[in-house]
């Protein structure tokens, strides 16, 4: 069971919700379906396997495999696909509803290599050099508890600076950053308000373009900033949820990706081969390794 949308988390209510009715004795699965909207798309309500949000980890160059952090772990599915493949992963969460949520998950699954604690990700519990692999997964999806959001660039630097000091020598962290889908086609209307939503629509689409823009080149310069020293960017499509595709984020690798997809997109193609390909994607996932 996923997030609500391709992007976007659990809200604060609905995680309030979830935890209610676990504690009514309700199996975790059975719960999530009770409080996912029926009218949401068939991609909130159907069930997939946790692996699949966990499809980036056959990229990933470790030196042990030992010990995991699932940061803002949310309702656990990137922690689920951790433990497939960690000998101990650790889950955090700031927010009570959804630690609540995790533990009775994980000990309904019986995950005795998951531990879950309460914590804010720009004060992680843990010792230097404690972890092998750290995740981050839609970062700035629910903010970071403690840390001001006034200033995203400060909140990044916070948090990749905390996760820097708990992995290990030869560990890596998995950042996953959502931009925000772009829209896409504009609903009948009478000609005023079909104008004015035109409009709308068109200044949404040049500024969720831009904030694409300012990730795919902020973000690698901030992971060196915090201390690491190898920043590998990839996209990943249609989502973090449904990790079909992961493409490397250079020019030649987005071009071949897109004359593989059935439509002719030729705007798009136009836009990777001026390496302006960080537009096309809302799902931004780096490497960064210690």
């Amino acid at each position: 069971m996923d997030a609500p949308g391709p992007v976007s988390s659990w809200s604060d209510q609905e995680l309030v919700q979830l935890a209610a009715t676990l504690r009514r004795g309700m199996p975790w699965r059975q719960a999530l379906s009770a409080v996912a909207q029926p009218s949401a798309s068939d991609q909130r309500s159907e069930h997939r396997p946790d692996d699949a949000c966990g499809n980036w980890l056959w990229l990933v160059d470790l030196a042990r495999w030992e010990r995991a952090l699932d940061v803002q772990g949310g309702i656990g599915t990137m922690t689920a696909a951790l433990a497939r493949h960690f000998t101990s992963v650790h889950y955090v969460d700031a927010s009570r509803p959804p630690l609540q949520f995790a533990r009775a998950r994980f000990s309904e699954d019986r995950s005795a290599n998951v531990a879950c604690a309460q914590a804010g990700s720009g004060a992680l519990p843990y010792r230097n050099a404690t972890f092998d692999c750290v995740v981050w997964n839609v970062a700035l999806g629910r903010g970071v508890p403690g840390v001001a959001l006034v200033d995203s660039p400060a909140v990044l630097a916070a948090v990749l600076t905390e996760c820097r000091r708990v992995l290990r020598p030869g560990g890596c962290l998995y950042l996953g950053i959502a931009t925000g889908p772009v829209p896409g086609s504009v609903l009948p209307a009478g000609r005023i308000l079909s104008a004015l939503v035109r409009m709308v629509v068109r200044a949404t689409m040049q500024v969720r373009r831009v904030e694409r823009l300012a990730v795919a080149r902020a973000i690698p310069r901030q992971l060196r900033a915090a201390g690491f020293a190898r920043v590998q960017a990839f996209y990943i499509d249609p989502s973090f949820q449904q990790p079909s595709s992961i493409i490397p984020a250079r020019r030649r690798a987005v071009l071949a990706y897109e004359r593989l997809q059935m439509t002719s997109a030729r705007r798009r193609r136009w836009l990777a081969w001026l390496s302006l390909h960080p537009v096309l994607f809302e799902c931004h996932m780096f490497l960064a390794y210690v």
